[in-house]
């Protein structure tokens, strides 16, 4: 199950207003397939071991402090 927290940052980027349910994954796939599971991940990816070794330096925070630009990407995309 996503983490509480990104969850809520999504909805509230998206404006959604309504009650967020929380629905088993064997549940959704009937409705959704295999997609389901995919979005039912929750990983973390660590960019520690880039920075050690590579002296790589990240511009961009994480999910929750971008989610309002990657929801404009999306519907910016879904509008074409």
């Amino acid at each position: 199950m996503a983490s509480t927290w990104r969850l809520r940052s999504a909805a509230r980027a998206a404006e959604f207003a309504g009650e967020i349910q929380y629905v088993p994954v064997a549940e959704a796939s009937q409705a959704m397939g295999d997609f389901a599971a995919c979005l039912a991940l929750d990983q973390h990816v660590d960019g520690r071991k880039a920075v050690r070794l590579l002296g790589w330096q990240p511009k961009h925070g994480g999910f929750v402090d971008e989610v309002e630009t990657y929801f404009a990407s999306w519907k910016a995309f879904q509008e074409e």
